[in-house]
């Protein structure tokens, strides 16, 4: 049966299975070949909000969470029928177990937001290293949202500080050229290369490299 869930979501991530991860208020779902599965009892996975799911070049899926860190999920048998998880947290090297956002970078490795900043995991190492915060780069240590576009680069939404833009690997971050946007909540790119921010005070804004901003009423 499909099944349902009794929690708020808060993400969704359909992995390269097409397989649909449900992060919740309570712990993580599985939707898989029409049936709704349950992580927190079938592998007792914590009840804990998941705020963002991704998926690496290994297979792999990482969810981040708010209060216990980040998780690293894997499946395993003929029919992946097997899922074991393991976690990270602040007493690993994490710089905070309150976990905002989640992306993959242009080198496949795991980009982790935080409240606390923001880190890089080395994933064919197993590692999570260059750690970035407000004295070590970044314009303010809470990122809200981290998105990938292929006209500004890995992007940083950075509340009522606004939105930064890097080639990460350089770690020289500029300010997208915006004013009055509000508090930069959320970032999206688009098939048409349009990048999205949207604010919780303001109209969304769209962005494309040719074009200035269009303010977008919704």
């Amino acid at each position: 049966s499909i099944g349902k869930i009794d929690e708020n979501v808060y993400s969704l991530f359909r992995d390269q299975d097409k397989n649909m991860w449900i992060g919740t208020s309570n712990g993580l779902f599985l939707f898989k070949k029409g049936e709704m599965i349950s992580l927190n009892k079938t592998i007792s996975f914590p009840n804990v909000p998941i705020q963002s799911i991704v998926e690496d070049r290994f297979g792999t899926i990482w969810a981040g969470s708010w209060q216990s860190g980040l998780y690293s999920i894997k499946t395993t048998g003929n029919n992946n029928e097997n899922i074991l998880f393991e976690s990270i947290t602040e007493q690993n090297g994490l710089l905070s177990d309150n976990i905002s956002s989640l992306a993959i970078d242009t080198l496949g490795n795991l980009v982790i937001g935080t409240f606390r900043g923001m880190q890089r995991g080395l994933l064919d190492k197993g590692s999570i290293q260059l750690s970035l915060n407000a004295t070590r780069g970044l314009p303010n240590s809470q990122v809200f949202d981290i998105e990938y576009s292929p006209n500004y680069g890995m992007c940083l939404a950075f509340g009522d500080e606004g939105v930064f833009h890097s080639d990460i690997e350089s770690n020289i971050w500029k300010k997208l050229p915006i004013q009055n946007i509000g508090l930069a909540y959320a970032l999206f790119n688009d098939r048409e290369n349009f990048f999205w921010i949207s604010s919780w005070e303001k109209a969304p804004v769209s962005y494309t490299q040719l074009t200035l901003p269009t303010i977008c009423s919704v």
